[in-house]
């Protein structure tokens, strides 16, 4: 015996909801839960520095997620509500309705649009989402779904849009000075933070008399000893291992240099070929952004080889 069209209505309703945040249509109340745990802690690890660390997996979690609900509810689509695949489209990604209606083009731009700005982390792939359900699709015509898109992205996703806009700044290496860490002509990416460690690959100013940006990698913050013997860097007594360093400027063979109050001592990977602490000296912690995190467009964070070895002194 077929399904009713109200079964189908109501099914289709449900996978509305469910498209919008998982468990939510199926009244999985626990994966909803998990869900949004999920997104309020990346959003917390923006403004946390100590949970930093924890949001590529946070971002893994989600996507994963994501793409394991998105496709379960494919599954179902047979079963539904005509009218309402079209929103089902649409509220998965814009643009994705019309390439499967046939207006292949427009589709085309649409979704290639919003790819565009959701790969670059803008806050403006939430606005072109919600701009394009609302005035174009009319979701305001299902006024429960409109309410629960609206919440959902007035309370979860435009809070960690934003944060992710105003806590990542985006730069290009110009100069040879971090390679092989930092590749020439590569963009990446610095996250705002005050909590900077040694071994932290940061961009900063100098200081007042520069107009640009540079990024180096901290070797030493308040109260450090540093000591260079042999090409090797001593970080209090500790040998760094994957980087040679040689003596010029202020870090000469054999003397030891203590990091001031609020300054920090940086050098760059390529030690031939950098401009850094040996000659502009300390940098104090008010002229640093924060620290590189990932090249732009990558969801790997750096794999770095400077270490500080405990056992070796």
């Amino acid at each position: 015996m077929g399904r009713s069209t109200e079964d189908k209505k109501k099914d289709s309703q449900s996978l509305c909801y469910e498209v919008v945040l998982p468990g939510l249509g199926s009244k999985n109340y626990i994966l909803s839960s998990v869900f949004i745990f999920l997104l309020i802690y990346k959003t917390y690890s923006y403004i946390t520095p100590e949970v930093t660390d924890y949001s590529l997996g946070i971002e893994v979690l989600i996507f994963i997620g994501w793409i394991i609900n998105y496709l379960i509810k494919f599954l179902e689509l047979e079963k539904l509500d005509e009218k309402f695949k079209d929103i089902i489209y649409s509220l998965i990604f814009p643009g994705l309705d019309l390439l499967i209606s046939g207006k292949k083009l427009m589709g085309i731009l649409v979704l290639s649009g919003y790819l565009l700005l959701l790969s670059s982390g803008s806050l403006l792939s939430g606005l072109y989402h919600f701009i394009y359900l609302f005035l174009y699709k009319r979701i305001i015509r299902y006024r429960k779904l409109a309410v629960i898109f609206l919440i959902y992205n007035l309370f979860l996703e435009f809070p960690l849009l934003y944060l992710e806009e105003v806590k990542n700044k985006a730069f290009y290496i110009a100069s040879g000075s971090m390679e092989p860490t930092l590749t020439v002509g590569e963009e990446y990416l610095a996250r705002a933070t005050d909590d900077i460690q040694a071994g932290d690959i940061c961009i900063f100013y100098p200081n007042d008399a520069y107009s640009n940006m540079f990024a180096k990698r901290v070797v030493g913050i308040e109260g450090d000893r540093l000591m260079l013997d042999k090409n090797k860097l001593y970080l209090n007594g500790s040998e760094v291992e994957g980087i040679s360093y040689s003596s010029r400027g202020d870090l000469k063979e054999g003397q030891e240099i203590i990091v001031k109050k609020n300054k920090v001592y940086v050098l760059g990977d390529n030690t031939e070929k950098s401009y850094d602490s040996r000659e502009f000296g300390m940098i104090d912690k008010k002229y640093i952004y924060g620290k590189v995190t990932k090249k732009t467009g990558s969801d790997s964070y750096l794999i770095d080889r400077w270490k500080v070895n405990r056992d070796r002194k």
